[in-house]
């Protein structure tokens, strides 16, 4: 299977469709791994974020796709909160491939042997019951939050080609930096107490903390906090930092 502009400009397609969501939400996530799961002819399709990369891994997000049924879903989703990719042979390669600030996408036999891949105990344990084989990951290690991109194959099923994994990338790294510009003029929305209380957040700080340096009551703080989620679409702290990784750093 071989891609040419048409497919390329598919890829750039999709990218400037993101444009259309609010950054960094569900829709715009599921609306990126839809599309370039269909392009690729992908069985299962994730989108994962990750906080604390590498010293202390949390995954803060995962949206996925393309599951024959929920018992199979199960197998990699026990694999995640077992933290079983710390003993998975690709997962261990494909990590030591990334590189901070750049987009990194590597398939299974760039990185690993057909006959490590099958004697490994994580494909017995997690893939084979999930029915995956064949895989391309892509990852973006930003200052915050690493986002990582996975393309599966059914067990046994065709292999992803060099071309499949160089449109991956392709739409990958279109959809970083586009992602980045969406969020100025989320901003440019907020007012002065919400901005503070954002640049707090971002900082690390707890609610008491913020509100003792802004000289607020908690109460009214933890009305900010909320009305803050409420603007930028999110629930949790987890989130508001994967939508402002780079960002804070670069204003």
């Amino acid at each position: 299977m071989m891609f040419g502009m048409s497919e390329m400009r598919k890829a750039m397609r999709l990218a400037l469709e993101l444009r259309d969501f609010l950054p960094a939400t569900e829709v715009q996530s599921r609306h990126l791994i839809a599309g370039i799961g269909g392009m690729v002819g992908a069985y299962v399709t994730m989108w994962l974020e990750i906080q604390g990369v590498p010293q202390n891994p949390t995954i803060v997000r995962v949206y996925d796709q393309g599951w024959a049924d929920d018992n199979a879903r199960q197998y990699l989703h026990a694999y995640i909160s077992d933290r079983a990719d710390q003993r998975d042979p690709f997962a261990q390669e494909i990590n030591i491939a990334a590189r901070r600030g750049e987009v990194v996408t590597r398939g299974r036999r760039n990185l690993v042997e057909d006959k490590i891949w099958y004697r490994s105990k994580q494909l017995d344990e997690y893939r084979r019951p999930a029915g995956l084989d064949d895989c391309i990951y892509s990852i973006f290690v930003g200052r915050r939050v690493t986002r990582c991109l996975s393309i599966h194959r059914p067990w046994k099923g065709r292999r992803f080609t060099e071309d499949e994994r160089a449109l991956v990338h392709a739409v990958h790294a279109e959809c970083t930096p586009l992602l980045e510009e969406a969020e100025l003029p989320v901003l440019s929305t907020l007012n002065r107490r919400l901005r503070q209380t954002l640049d707090g957040l971002l900082r690390g700080m707890s609610e008491k903390e913020l509100a003792n340096e802004l000289a607020l009551s908690q109460h009214t703080l933890h009305g900010y906090v909320k009305t803050l989620y409420r603007r930028l679409g999110v629930s949790s702290r987890g989130e508001l930092h994967a939508r402002f990784d780079r960002l804070t750093t670069s204003r």
